[in-house]
């Protein structure tokens, strides 16, 4: 706001409707800001009863592959995640990207995958494709899987 007003200003005394509409639009930011609802990130919706879920469900140390381990693992202090897109997981991170397989790989952070490294792994539970699971019925969908 400074800055346009030094630029509207330019070294000037300001004119009153020009220091006015600066004066509005502060406000109407500063309301816009502080009273409108923040839209809450539909994968952290849905992950936060999904890790509550597992935490009460799970036994400690528990192993869960997932591509959506943000708020899910947050909620799931005791339970270890294996991010299924290489988040947290050097292998799948440092894999090289390939062609593009899936329509879920069109999204940044989706290109990667390691389905028989992920099962190698062992986990307890997989969670596939998104927050709230899928059930695999058309492999071309969400992420790449080998």
């Amino acid at each position: 706001m400074l800055a346009l007003a030094a630029a509207l200003g330019a070294g000037e005394r300001m004119r009153a409707p020009a220091g006015g509409a600066l004066v509005v639009g502060g406000v109407l930011q500063a309301w816009f800001t502080f009273t409108l609802p923040v839209a809450r990130d539909f994968a952290a919706s849905l992950g936060d009863p999904i890790g509550r879920f597992l935490e009460l469900n799970l036994q400690p140390g528990a192993l869960v592959a997932t591509a959506s381990a943000g708020a899910t693992a947050f909620r799931a202090p005791s339970i270890n995640f294996l991010h299924s897109l290489g988040l947290n997981d050097k292998h799948i991170a440092s894999r090289r990207v390939g062609a593009i397989l899936t329509r879920g790989q069109h999204m940044p952070g989706h290109q990667k995958g390691g389905g028989a490294y992920v099962l190698r792994r062992e986990p307890d539970l997989v969670i596939l494709g998104p927050t709230e699971g899928y059930l695999g019925t058309d492999p071309t969908l969400w992420i790449l899987t080998e």
